[in-house]
């Protein structure tokens, strides 16, 4: 099962349309978390299956021992019966294969990539040999190298569903988004009761903003597992990302329910109820999520938001300081102080403020917009032209992009 991503879902709740490019990327954060799937997935595929097919009755009786000591985590027993194994039947691919497992587990790389070399040397139409080697490969980041691998392993057998699974995780790194969801749709005809699979060719459909196809293949995985956490949250964030308030509010209710331990259901339903005007329902969720998660900046920064809306700006400034206090990287947190500061009239310390979220993170467009409108308030059109058509040169949400050439407009500029 996939877990949830701990720090990685940010909720943003503002009530312009001017915070749907946070929600967009509280969603990528979601298929970062996904991506684990091919590899949990295919963890039974790294060791050859029992029997080993191809040794005689020794050989599979010493690999055998060798693959009980492995499983109850006695690597040095398990490297010594397999150096036993290689030295007593030196033309074994198994026994080589099985060797590199302990090498990896051991932090080895260089010796595990030796014996798997050697295995497929001895046996190359294996399949499961290179799928390890492809599986080393993506771990260290020779993405070409897994690539190449993870494809022979499909030429070999069409049928390996965690190779699709695993190359799907290459061309997701590779921001091949079309490959990388025909893999997964090839993993699903292979494998189309598993309910896993379609939440993770969703997630590859957000990051193409393709909304729609995400909904039905989520639903797919929500009607093949009605306790499916993960998949009524990210379903209830696309209904929140596309104005469904109410739909948002019945899955992220429901993932609340099922994942009570979890803060994330929690912040994502405060930011709907915030969006609403529901701002006591937003409290109680964000007091749970910092219950649950005291270490968590999230919750602090969405409940920030919410103390700013109701005008309690002391605190909303207590929750901002204290998510960046967790997070001094972030620089979202920063843009949210800002704007509590730019409450307070303290155009100083929230210009220091947006300008150290711009060092942070050059291309977060909010930053810029809100820099832009501080020195357009202070008079500093040049700075404040700057600013805005920084905007229209990266990539932005719409709704930035306007409001950054209507501020050119009132410059004289646009």
């Amino acid at each position: 099962m996939i877990e949830w991503e701990e720090g990685g879902c940010y909720c943003a709740t503002a009530q312009t349309r001017e915070e749907n490019d946070m929600m967009k990327s509280r969603l990528l954060g979601v298929v970062r978390a996904g991506m684990a799937l091919a590899l949990l997935l295919g963890l039974a595929a790294c060791a050859p299956r029992l029997p080993f097919v191809g040794g005689g009755a020794d050989e599979q009786t010493l690999l055998a021992r060798g693959q009980e000591a492995l499983e109850k985590g006695d690597t040095a027993s398990a490297l010594a019966i397999y150096n036993e194994a290689v030295k007593r039947f030196p033309k074994s691919a198994h026994a080589y294969h099985q060797r590199a497992l302990v090498y990896l587990q051991a932090g080895d790389f260089e010796k595990g990539m030796v014996d798997l070399n050697r295995a497929i040397e001895l046996d190359p139409q294996d399949a499961e040999h290179r799928f390890l080697r492809g599986r080393v490969y993506l771990t260290v980041g020779n993405l070409s190298g897994a690539l190449d691998d993870f494809t022979q392993v499909i030429t070999l057998d069409a049928t390996f569903m965690q190779a699709y699974l695993a190359r799907a995780s290459v061309y997701y790194a590779q921001n091949r988004m079309p490959d990388a969801i025909q893999d997964m749709s090839a993993a699903i005809r292979l494998r189309p009761e598993i309910p896993e699979l379609y939440f993770q060719r969703a997630n590859f459909y957000l990051v193409i903003d393709a909304y729609e196809e995400a909904l039905a293949d989520l639903t797919q995985a929500i009607e093949r597992n009605g306790s499916y956490a993960p998949a009524f949250y990210v379903r209830g964030l696309v209904y929140q990302a596309q104005g469904d308030a109410s739909a948002a509010l019945a899955d992220l209710t429901k993932a609340a329910e099922l994942a009570n331990d979890q803060p994330q259901p929690f912040v994502a339903r405060a930011g709907v109820y915030a969006a609403l005007g529901r701002h006591t329902d937003a409290l109680t969720d964000l007091e749970r999520a910092i219950q649950l998660a005291p270490q968590d900046p999230e919750p602090y920064a969405a409940r920030a938001d919410v103390f700013k809306a109701l005008g309690q700006l002391a605190k909303a400034l207590d929750d901002a300081n204290r998510a960046i206090d967790l997070d001094q990287g972030n620089a979202a947190y920063l843009v949210t102080r800002a704007g509590i500061l730019l409450a307070q009239e303290n155009q100083t310390q929230a210009l220091q403020d947006l300008s150290r979220a711009i060092e942070l993170d050059p291309s977060l467009a909010r930053a810029y917009l809100e820099r832009g409108k501080l020195y357009e308030a202070l008079g500093e059109k040049s700075k404040a032209a700057e600013a805005y058509n920084h905007i229209l040169a990266i990539p932005a949400a719409q709704d930035l992009v306007e409001q950054a050439r209507a501020g050119l407009a009132r410059l004289g500029g646009g």
